[in-house]
C-alpha cells in the first residue's frame, strides 16, 4: 500500500486530516470536519481519545479514516498524512482476508444492525510491512455518522498462545510422563504417558499431591526439599520404584526440577517419570548370565576336583568288595556305593560338559527303573520323620534323553519337598503314562504331540505349602525362600530348564498350609523302543 513518508510532529493531540486546499470555492463542511471541531473543542473528548491507551481511528460513512490518535503511529508506524486520505479507506489498513469482513461489519453498523461495540480479531499491516494480529473494537456514533474504531496489538499474546499450545501438544505427546505442580505442592496437570505409566486418570491425580501412593518416599523426600529450599543446582534424577493402581511395580527414572517466572521466583515444580522397568529387567538378565558364567567356572574346577575324589572312593570300594566274602552284605553294600560314585561322576562329567557348553549325548531311558534308584538316594537323604510313599507304573514307555538330567530332577524336587516339612510329613511319588499337561508352563518351544504317549511324574507333600506371589517366581534362577538357610534359587529353575528342553512341561499347585504338588510331563518315544 503505497503511503507518504511525511510524519506529523504533533505527537500530543490527535491527527487528523490535513487542510483542503484553498480554492475559488471553499468545500462545504463535511462531517468529519464537524466532528473534529467538535472533538478538538472538547479537552475532555479529545484527552480520552488521545490517551485510550489503545490505537484510535475515527472512520467516516464512506469508509476514510479523518482522525488517528497517537498509539496509532506508536504502534503501527503510520501518521495522519499516510491515513487521512480521501482516496484511502480504512479497509486497505487490514489484509486481505480480513478485509471482506471488516467492511461488512462496518456497513452493518451504519444500518442500526449492531448497535453496541462487538470486538473481532483481524490482521493489519503496519508500516514496515509487518503483519499484526490486533483485537479491534467498533463503535458507531449516529449523530455524526462516523465510526471510532479501536486496535488492542495482540501480536505478542497470539505468538505466545501458539508457543504454549506447541508446548503444550509436546507434553502431551512426550513418551514420559510429566507432572506439574503449584507452588504449594498440588498437582494443576498430568499428561496421558503419566496415565498410562501410573494407572490412575486426570481426574484422580488434579489437586493431589506428592502424598499419592504412587509417588515413592524418594520422590516426596525431594519435592519437599525443592519446594522449600530451590537452586537450580538442585534438580536432577533419582531411580527408584513406583507402584502402580494394579499393584505393579514399575521402574522409573525421575526429575524433579523448578519452573520459573520472569522474575526468576519458582510458581511450579515439575516430575518426569521415564519408565525404564525394561532396561532395568534387561540389566538383571545381563547380571544373572554373568552370574551363571561365574557360577559354571567355578562348578567346572569343582567337579574336576570332586571327580579326583570320586575315583578315589571308587578304587578303595573295589578292592573293600573283592576282599569281602561273596554272599556276604557286604558285597551289596559295597555295589551301592560303586552305583553312587557312578551317579557322582556322571555328575561330574555332565557340569564339565555344561560348563564348555556342550551338550550330553540323549539315550532312550527306562525311566521306572530310573526313579527306583533316585528313591534309595532319597530315602537316604531325608529325615525319619519323613514317610516317603511311592507309586511306580512299570510299563510307561522309555524316553529319550539323559539320566543324569533326570536323576536331578528327582533329587532337586524331593529334597525340596523334605525341606517344606521340618516337624515331618508325607513325601509321595507317582511315575504313570497320562496325557500332556492341559496348561504348559514350559518353554514356549514346547510341542505337545495329541497321539504320543507322556510320563506323568507327580511329586507331592504336605508341607507348608507356596503361596500366589512365590508361584509366579518359583522358577526363575537365583529366587529362593531361603536365602538365610543356604538356599540358592537355582535347583527349580535347573529343574525347569531340563524339562523344557526335554519337550516336556511342568506345573506346581499348592497353598499355604496344604503342601505343594510338582506335575512333570515329559514325552516318551513314539514308537516305543526299549533301550539298549
Amino acid at each position: 500500500m503505497a503511503m507518504d513518508k511525511d510524519r506529523s510532529n504533533a505527537a500530543d493531540r490527535p491527527r487528523h486530516a490535513p487542510e483542503q486546499l484553498a480554492g475559488d470555492k471553499p468545500p462545504a463542511p463535511s462531517p468529519s470536519a464537524t466532528c473534529e471541531t467538535d472533538i478538538r473543542s472538547d479537552p475532555q473528548c479529545a484527552m480520552l481519545f488521545e490517551h485510550t491507551g489503545t490505537a484510535g481511528l475515527i472512520v467516516e460513512a464512506d469508509g476514510t479514516i479523518s482522525m488517528i490518535n497517537t498509539m496509532v503511529e506508536t504502534q503501527f508506524g503510520f501518521t495522519a498524512a499516510d491515513l487521512c486520505r480521501p482516496d484511502l479507506s480504512f479497509a486497505q489498513f487490514i489484509t486481505a482476508p480480513y478485509r471482506e469482513m471488516a467492511l461488512v461489519y462496518h456497513e452493518l453498523l451504519k444500518s442500526g444492525e449492531i448497535a453496541a461495540p462487538q470486538p473481532f480479531g483481524c490482521q493489519v499491516v503496519d508500516r514496515s510491512g509487518n503483519i499484526r494480529e490486533v483485537l479491534a473494537h467498533i463503535g458507531w456514533m449516529a449523530a455524526s455518522l462516523q465510526a471510532i474504531i479501536s486496535l488492542v496489538d495482540i501480536t505478542a499474546a497470539k505468538a505466545a498462545e501458539r508457543e504454549r499450545r506447541y508446548l503444550e501438544a509436546v507434553v502431551a505427546q512426550s513418551l514420559d510422563g510429566i507432572v506439574l505442580t503449584d507452588a504449594h505442592g498440588n498437582i494443576v496437570y498430568v499428561n496421558a504417558a503419566f496415565e498410562h505409566l501410573s494407572g490412575y486418570d486426570r481426574e484422580t491425580m488434579i489437586g493431589a499431591t506428592f502424598e499419592h501412593p504412587f509417588f515413592n518416599e524418594q520422590d516426596r523426600l525431594i519435592f519437599r526439599r525443592m519446594r522449600f529450599s530451590v537452586t537450580p543446582s538442585e534438580a536432577g534424577e533419582h531411580r527408584s520404584p513406583n507402584q502402580r493402581q494394579d499393584g505393579t511395580m514399575v521402574t522409573t527414572v525421575t526429575r524433579i526440577a523448578p519452573v520459573y517466572n520472569p522474575k526468576g521466583r519458582v510458581t511450579h515444580l515439575s516430575c518426569q517419570k521415564k519408565n525404564i522397568q525394561r532396561e532395568t529387567e534387561l540389566e538383571q538378565q545381563l547380571f544373572q548370565s554373568q552370574k551363571m558364567e561365574a557360577i559354571g567356572t567355578l562348578a567346572s574346577g569343582i567337579a574336576h576336583d570332586f571327580n579326583n575324589i570320586v575315583a578315589g572312593i571308587t578304587g578303595f570300594a573295589e578292592l573293600a568288595q573283592r576282599a569281602a566274602p561273596e554272599h556276604d552284605r557286604i558285597q551289596r553294600f559295597m555295589t551301592n556305593i560303586l552305583q553312587a560314585c557312578e551317579r557322582a561322576g556322571a555328575l561330574c562329567r555332565q557340569v564339565l560338559s555344561f560348563s564348555k557348553k556342550e551338550q550330553a549325548p540323549l539315550q532312550p531311558i527306562r525311566i521306572s527303573k530310573l526313579v527306583e534308584e533316585a528313591l534309595i538316594l532319597v530315602q537316604a537323604a531325608i529325615p525319619r520323620s519323613i514317610e516317603l510313599r511311592h507309586h511306580l507304573d512299570p510299563d510307561v514307555p522309555p524316553l529319550l534323553g539323559d539320566p543324569v538330567r533326570i536323576h536331578q530332577i528327582i533329587m532337586n524336587l524331593c529334597a525340596n519337598a523334605a525341606q517344606a516339612m521340618p516337624r515331618g510329613g508325607t513325601l509321595s511319588l507317582t511315575l504313570e503314562t497320562g496325557d500332556p499337561l492341559d496348561e504348559p508352563a514350559g518353554a514356549p518351544e514346547c510341542v505337545i504331540s495329541a497321539g504320543r504317549p507322556y510320563a506323568r511324574l507327580t511329586i507331592s507333600d504336605t508341607g507348608e505349602g507356596i503361596d500366589p506371589e512365590t508361584r509366579r517366581h518359583i522358577f526363575e534362577p537365583y529366587f529362593t525362600t531361603k536365602a538365610g538357610e543356604g538356599g540358592t534359587g537355582l535347583g527349580l529353575s535347573l529343574v525347569k530348564q531340563i524339562v523344557d528342553k526335554m519337550g516336556g512341561n511342568i506345573q506346581v499347585d499348592g497353598a499355604p498350609g496344604t503342601g505343594a504338588v510338582f506335575r512333570i510331563c515329559l514325552p516318551c518315544m513314539h514308537p516305543p523302543t526299549s533301550p539298549e
